[in-house]
């Protein structure tokens, strides 16, 4: 089972609010491509002043609110007043696309702002969103029964009640929203066709698809069928799935997941999408399957398709996915990292060249610069930041947009650095989302730091 903990943001000094207080991860939640969701911790008061919220990178979009610089290349504070939206509120949860970003409140409340291309905002337009925008459920199951949960495809949104219904709003090319059909979009929320399955428990979203567990520890899915099914070829072509079905070639040896992250990506403009999909089971070990790009399936051999999930790597604790790079954190607080490094993302002191197929790692690899055992681990699109036991930041990875700062070389940083938010303090949480990355950061000696994730206890 998935384990949150809230966070309170409040104002400091009655003009500053923080976004991200201290962090402790139970267990990893879904993370999506681009970034994570994170589950916060409201056990650190903000009231002294001496615990502070920062960011940097590209802010339009990101920063959640409009922001007087396109890229922020220091730590700043974000600018929220008292009468910020997300001022006072408690975040349970919150997930990232590359420029969407949702979270889901303790008060049942969803908040949403960034990019709208794909409808995600579930306003009913397509229209960019700078300040996040409260999501509407009338009408749906989500507005008699609390929200759970909430999750994200590349082009879909969905929202997990209390009473075992999915909610969901995106695109619906592959009918990857579960409403019976896989023609229009639908871009404000409605309840998934789920009635048929039983109550669902979990909802674990892929590529293009989604994975549904229900009471009795079946597995349901809808959405681009190779996701779902184990009997496509290498010239069989993806079809939808716009009714959840029983999913029952994947049964990852009898273990549950715990969390997932699918990819949809292009090697040219206008080609077939390829997707790929990972999870992470209760037991510590990474399953992929799907259409591999750059290695980020991890199955030694890059850019074939693997129709039949597969473990890839054990003893791992949290699983986070960036573009078309994946990062590990394992039991012992090392970290593996594979998939595409044309900026450095991997963290493992390669030279970068022309040649993307010389970039990429189709098979985990120790980053073995790292001085100290890693807490926590959060990635970008293209970047990786890591909290060490001491409280030290190290970033690597893209810097094209600020994202690890200007204490970082200017347009990637290809082994990680160690940088400071803010002077003599230490960083108690991370969060990167796209292009951008966001801190708290404390001035007490002993504030405390997040945990490393555990694994739970098999279902």
């Amino acid at each position: 089972m998935k384990h949150s903990r809230p966070v309170r943001l409040t104002a400091i000094g009655g003009a500053i609010a923080s976004l991200i207080a201290t962090l402790t991860v139970a267990a990893p939640a879904n993370a999506l491509h681009t970034n994570d969701s994170i589950i916060f911790d409201n056990r650190v008061g903000l009231s002294d002043g001496r615990y502070f919220s920062l960011a940097v990178g590209q802010s339009a979009g990101n920063f959640a609110t409009d922001y007087s610089s396109a890229v922020a290349t220091e730590f700043v504070h974000l600018p929220y007043g008292d009468d910020h939206p997300l001022a006072g509120i408690t975040v349970r949860q919150r997930i990232d696309t590359d420029q969407t970003h949702i979270v889901l409140t303790t008060q049942n409340v969803v908040w949403a702002w960034g990019s709208n291309e794909s409808g995600l905002i579930g306003d009913g337009t397509t229209e960019m969103v700078n300040e996040p925008q409260r999501i509407d459920f009338t009408g749906t199951a989500a507005a008699t029964s609390p929200i759970m949960e909430i999750g994200l495809t590349t082009h879909a949104a969905y929202a997990r009640t209390a009473s075992g219904r999915i909610v969901s709003w995106g695109q619906n090319f592959w009918g990857q929203l579960g409403q019976g059909d896989a023609t229009d979009d639908i871009r404000t929320p409605h309840d998934a066709r789920t009635d048929h399955v039983g109550r669902i428990i979990n909802m674990f979203p892929l590529a293009d698809s989604v994975l549904l567990e229900t009471a009795d520890g079946t597995l349901w899915g809808f959405g681009e069928s190779n996701a779902l099914r184990a009997d496509y070829t290498q010239t069989g072509l993806p079809e939808p799935v716009p009714t959840a079905v029983p999913v029952t070639a994947y049964d990852f040896g009898g273990t549950p997941i715990l969390s997932s992250a699918g990819i949809t990506h292009r090697v040219d403009e206008g080609a077939e999408p390829r997707r790929s999909n990972l999870v992470l089971l209760t037991d510590g070990t990474v399953w992929t399957w799907g259409q591999d790009q750059s290695g980020i399936l991890a199955r030694k051999v890059p850019n074939v398709q693997y129709p039949t999930p597969r473990p890839v790597l054990s003893n791992v604790v949290d699983l986070r996915v960036g573009t078309l790079n994946a990062m590990a954190l394992m039991t012992d607080g090392s970290i593996f990292t594979w998939g595409r490094n044309v900026e450095g993302q991997l963290g493992i002191d390669l030279e970068p060249t022309d040649n993307v197929d010389t970039q990429q790692r189709a098979a985990p690899q120790h980053v073995d610069l790292l001085p100290e055992p890693i807490l926590q681990i959060s990635a970008g699109s293209e970047h990786d930041m890591a909290i060490g036991e001491s409280g030290a930041l190290y970033v690597w990875g893209n810097n094209g947009e600020s994202q690890l700062s200007d204490q970082a070389p200017d347009t990637r940083a290809i082994k990680p650095y160690r940088v400071e938010p803010a002077r003599n303090a230490r960083t108690t949480a991370i969060f990167a989302a796209g292009t951008a990355s966001f801190v708290t950061v404390s001035t007490k000696p002993n504030a405390p730091l997040p945990e490393r994730p555990t694994l739970p206890s098999k279902r």
